[in-house]
């Protein structure tokens, strides 16, 4: 099971890092005279930064901020759960019958994939109800592939 989720995982990643993304604005008349805006491109975030991220999803989660957690998850969001694979407004609405309290972190490892992506793993320990029942405590692996959209970095598994 857990060599077909990382497969899945690294099959998204795929697609994402493979996905082009437009450069320029396409929209607006452009003036030949005048060069066209590019961003700069954005250094790959340290694991101390994908670290952070990580966990500010835990801490919206455990502050039940559904505004916050949601918006640092990508639009194509891909949530692989035992119940299923779930979209990002699946996963939004699952998430609010999950009640922490306290969460706990270890062996954390980051995978660069490349400028734009990152697999980042972990285990955690937690103190949570779901829909009401005691959640066992763990330790449960976790894993999340980060990915930069034009700027932000968002989760996209």
């Amino acid at each position: 099971m857990k060599k077909i989720l990382v497969l899945i995982c690294f099959a998204l990643i795929a697609v994402a890092g493979c996905t082009p993304q437009p450069t320029v604005n396409t929209n607006t008349v452009a003036n030949a005279n005048q060069p066209a805006e590019t961003k700069p491109a954005a250094a790959m975030p340290s694991e101390s930064d994908i670290i952070a991220k990580e966990k500010a999803t835990w801490d919206a989660v455990k502050k039940k901020d559904w505004d916050a957690f949601g918006a640092m998850l990508a639009s194509d969001y891909v949530e692989v759960l035992d119940s299923g694979v779930h979209d990002k407004a699946a996963a939004l609405t699952g998430v609010k019958d999950f009640d922490l309290s306290e969460v706990t972190y270890a062996d954390w490892k980051m995978i660069p994939v490349d400028k734009d992506a990152a697999l980042i793993t972990y285990s955690v320990t937690v103190k949570a109800k779901y829909k009401g029942q005691d959640v066992l405590p763990g330790p449960y692996r976790e894993a999340s592939a980060w990915v930069n959209r034009d700027g932000p970095w968002l989760a996209l598994h």
